[in-house]
């Protein structure tokens, strides 16, 4: 037997791998270099975090600095709240690359989305801006200009990071909530997180709302893209909320949608909320294997729903309430209380507005009635929502009076819409009533902050200004705020 030589190493791993002496001066070397790099990165000036925050909830700043290192990202930001005034911010940026103006432009953006249910990718000046909504938290990059595949895998991680945001924020205890009624989404998001533990599978969760039922919550293994999603009346889902069925197990799609998801069985199992005289929605469960629940498992999720049906309800209420007292009844357009919240929402401070009004609309109600007067402002605010972007606010402010919001926009770009919208009414959206074609236009007025005022208060009565001008101008035209004559881009 031969000792082993006081200058050799031996390594145990896969088998026994000898280490010459020889190379240990360069092991060393690598790791000084090694110690030297990553010192240099956590050191590196041009990166700087937000405000430590004792009470944050955020993701603990190194993880989300590696996150940003890993996609080489000149910023990164972690958004979560119920709310944009309540929002919580944890950044990462590049301050040798971003200036202050330029941070506070891409936050802005990036918070509007708070509370939606949208992804996105936008070429900007110093980058690439990719951004993840949920419920309740937005993730977002910004990255430097390269191949998609680059982009793909940051939306990949940046959907993975909005998720456990949503997930971490629904389990908040409750005192930290804004409010003591939990929003519909939140008990929603509870209560499929607390049925995927008992199942074992992904769940999504179904309540009747006005319109109909709609999925509300999504499990973390659940398929995302059904979130927010209708119910269709004919599927298991649909049947089982409106109280036709009881708890069943089917191989079809419980809710009737075109959206598959491969990586799980397809057949699922649709549990009521509800007795049969209050259902309030339906619990889809995609059990493991796709068979049906074991008896235990089955007692468990029943319990479970049991007992959290009352603030389902509750939830539901407020949801419906809130909706009602900012939504137009007729058109489904936001009202003007909708509105005015969305203008004075944090980070919109410029912005254009735009005020429309249907001309002669008195005389085309005197002439063929009070449906036919409805019919028409439904049509014109179908026109509205077709050339708005899903960040903008049209609304029905009375009457035949109606608003867009554009928030970010210029005047110049408030004038184009205006004229867009004017162009589909009068030309390429003829309205018919009756099996009759009647003509219809609209007299628009145009305000920008900060063109025609340093603040958006002001807007509202440039825009109404610029509005009255039009109209006793002819009709049929767009006005901008401070400026006589037709404006021509």
């Amino acid at each position: 037997m031969v000792a082993t030589p006081p200058d050799m190493i031996l390594l145990q791993e896969s088998g026994s791998i000898e280490l010459s002496w020889v190379l240990w001066p360069v092991a060393a070397l690598a790791a000084g270099w090694l110690g030297y790099f990553l010192g240099r990165r956590k050191a590196d000036p041009s990166w700087t975090s937000a405000p430590e925050n004792p009470g944050s909830r955020l993701l603990p700043e190194p993880g989300i600095r590696w996150l940003g290192q890993a996609h080489d990202a000149l910023a990164i930001w972690a958004i979560e709240g119920a709310a944009i005034e309540s929002a919580s911010t944890t950044r990462q940026v590049n301050t040798a690359v971003i200036t202050p103006a330029d941070l506070e432009m891409l936050e802005r953006r990036l918070i509007k989305n708070l509370g939606s249910e949208d992804e996105g990718v936008e070429r900007m000046e110093k980058g690439t801006l990719l951004y993840v909504s949920r419920p309740a938290a937005v993730a977002g990059m910004l990255i430097r200009p390269g191949p998609s595949v680059a982009t793909d895998l940051a939306l990949d991680d940046l959907r993975d990071l909005a998720n456990a945001l949503v997930f971490h924020h629904a389990l908040l205890p409750t005192r930290e909530l804004v409010s003591p009624v939990q929003t519909l989404a939140a008990v929603g998001l509870g209560l499929a997180l607390q049925l995927e533990r008992l199942a074992g599978g992904a769940v999504a969760v179904v309540v009747n709302v006005h319109g109909g039922p709609q999925v509300i919550a999504v499990s973390p293994s659940g398929d995302h893209r059904l979130l927010l999603k209708p119910a269709d009346v004919d599927s298991p889902a649909g049947r089982v909320s409106r109280a036709e069925e009881g708890m069943l197990l089917t191989p079809f799609d419980p809710i009737g949608t075109s959206i598959t998801d491969r990586r799980r069985s397809n057949a699922s199992q649709v549990v009521p909320i509800g007795e049969e005289g209050r259902r309030l929605g339906a619990v889809i469960i995609w059990p493991p294997h796709g068979r049906e629940l074991a008896a235990q498992a089955l007692a468990d999720v029943s319990s479970a729903i049991r007992s959290i049906e009352t603030a389902i309800a509750t939830a539901v209420t407020v949801h419906e309430l809130e909706k009602t007292t900012r939504t137009d009844p007729l058109t489904g357009l936001k009202n003007r209380r909708g509105l005015e919240e969305e203008m004075h929402k944090v980070g919109t401070e410029h912005g254009a507005l735009i005020y429309a009004d249907l001309d002669k609309f008195k005389n085309l109600n005197d002439a063929l009635g009070h449906p036919a007067g409805d019919a028409a402002l439904v049509h014109f605010a179908a026109i509205l929502r077709d050339h708005v972007r899903s960040t903008d606010t049209a609304a029905r402010t009375g009457g035949e009076e109606f608003a867009v919001w554009l928030p970010g926009a210029d005047v110049a770009r408030g004038v184009e819409i205006a004229e867009r919208i004017r162009n589909s009414l009068s030309g390429h959206r003829l309205w018919i009533w009756q099996q009759h074609q009647w003509p219809l236009t609209a007299s628009f007025g145009v305000a920008g902050c900060p063109e025609t005022s340093r603040s958006r208060q002001n807007l509202p009565a440039q825009a109404d200004a610029a509005l009255y001008q039009a109209k006793h101008g002819g009709r049929n035209k767009v006005a901008v705020a401070g400026r006589s004559g037709d404006w021509n881009l």
